[in-house]
């Protein structure tokens, strides 16, 4: 991982105090998508009713000048 939350900590992520309708925004590398299989938990959350997608970007090339290749992807989720 190269900053933030792991992968695994988005059931928590909807306890940080945000109340009905709320936005949780973040952004994630690709790979670390990839590698934890978040796509897969952010659609159990989905289906479970914790949260709705309102918006993801297509892959970003975000300057890192030691890992120029990375990709990332915004996700915009809305709580329910």
């Amino acid at each position: 991982m190269h900053g933030g939350v792991a992968g695994q900590a988005a059931p928590q992520l909807r306890h940080g105090g945000l109340g009905p309708r709320g936005p949780i925004i973040f952004g994630m590398i690709n790979d670390e998508i990839v590698q934890h299989q978040f796509r897969a938990k952010q659609d159990i959350l989905e289906r479970e009713g914790r949260w709705s997608l309102a918006e993801v970007t297509a892959l970003l090339r975000i300057i890192s000048y030691d890992e120029p290749e990375l990709t990332h992807r915004v996700f915009v989720y809305r709580v329910t």
